[in-house]
């Protein structure tokens, strides 16, 4: 896909490149394979923790409450049974991972898609990697493309100057390319590319 490139020291746009993802597949049903790798990535991020004492862990209950027979009500032999107020809980949840696999070509596929769908709105930001980047300078970037309110800035590693300089912005998200949020991808209205992160779009090929 061809992008327009943005020059940080000149603040002028430059001529546009052209960024390869490889070939798609041609038989890739792009909209069921970004919702398979949304809903991939959305379990990854899920804690796990929700938790319930079933009957061997809930405390107290050793005694049986009352005798057997003669008082009319239904037996019990302890006051922790998942029938009983202050009880256990019957096939509650239990701390697990919500992680599961995943194709890895179906991954780079949706990935490339997305990009490519996104080819309009996406700059090559262009500069020294020692360079000292202000977030004031994001923000007259961002101006020039009527200062969209969801940005996704993509970097090669969080030491970047621009991943620095954007974190604090209200309208961007910043990831490393390693660990872009397909949504939040989906639905940017801007996608700013560190020109260092290129060489790492590989692994969507």
């Amino acid at each position: 896909m061809k992008v327009s490139v943005y020059n940080f020291a000149k603040e002028v746009e430059e001529t546009p490149v052209e960024i390869k993802f490889g070939d798609l597949n041609p038989e890739f049903n792009a909209d069921h394979g970004v919702y398979l790798v949304a809903k991939y990535q959305a379990a990854k991020k899920r804690a796990g923790t929700a938790s319930t004492k079933t009957r061997s862990t809930v405390s107290g209950g050793g005694a049986k409450p009352y005798k057997q027979k003669g008082t009319g009500r239904a037996r019990r032999g302890t006051n922790r049974s998942p029938l009983r107020r202050g009880g256990a809980v019957a096939h509650g949840p239990q701390p697990r991972s919500f992680e599961h696999k995943l194709n890895t070509k179906l991954v780079k596929n949706a990935f490339a898609s997305v990009f490519m769908n996104k080819e309009a709105s996406t700059i090559l930001v262009n500069y020294a990697q020692d360079t000292l980047i202000k977030a004031n300078a994001v923000e007259r970037l961002l101006a020039t493309k009527n200062s969209p309110k969801r940005v996704i800035v993509i970097v090669e590693n969080i030491e970047s100057p621009l991943f620095k300089a954007a974190r604090n912005l209200g309208s961007c998200r910043c990831f490393a390319v390693n660990a872009i949020d397909l949504k939040d991808l989906f639905n940017s209205d801007l996608v700013l590319v560190d020109s260092a992160a290129v060489n790492s779009f590989a692994r969507f090929e």
